[in-house]
């Protein structure tokens, strides 16, 4: 495991033990826009992300952050209705909410099963200086 993804879960993880699932939260939320602009995905980190937001009491958000895993216990089914209960089942509902970032098939099996579902297409990164640079380049 690179060491900042470990330094970042371990930190976050201290944050969630002393009772501080926002500051909790932040870490992972910025650990997770790392692995965006790599394409990366870490299981790990949903599952966290998951605990955070179960912790909170934001069970829709659990929900979400579980998805991308293949959790599956009492805890995540009942914040996984609690999703589908806000979000609805429809497939693009449902993506635009969990918000996968990486490519299909570095994700477990049961997650590729539902990115499937969903419709999901992977797209790379692009900050918004490319989006814009990509824009005003000529058509050929």
């Amino acid at each position: 495991m690179d060491g900042k993804k470990s330094s970042a879960l371990d930190r976050a993880r201290a944050d969630l033990a002393s009772g501080r699932p926002d500051l909790a939260r932040d870490r992972i939320h910025g650990l997770l826009h790392s692995q965006l602009i790599k394409g990366e995905y870490s299981e790990e980190t949903y599952a966290l992300l998951g605990d955070i937001y179960f912790a909170m009491r934001d069970l829709p958000r659990a929900g979400a952050a579980w998805l991308l895993t293949e959790r599956s216990d009492p805890d995540a089914q009942q914040a996984i209705e609690a999703f589908h209960t806000r979000y609805g089942v429809d497939a693009v509902n449902v993506r635009e909410a969990v918000k996968p970032r990486a490519p299909s098939e570095i994700y477990p099996p049961k997650v590729q099963e539902r990115l499937l579902q969903w419709n999901y297409r992977y797209l790379p990164y692009r900050s918004r200086a490319q989006r814009v640079a990509a824009a005003d380049m000529p058509d050929e």
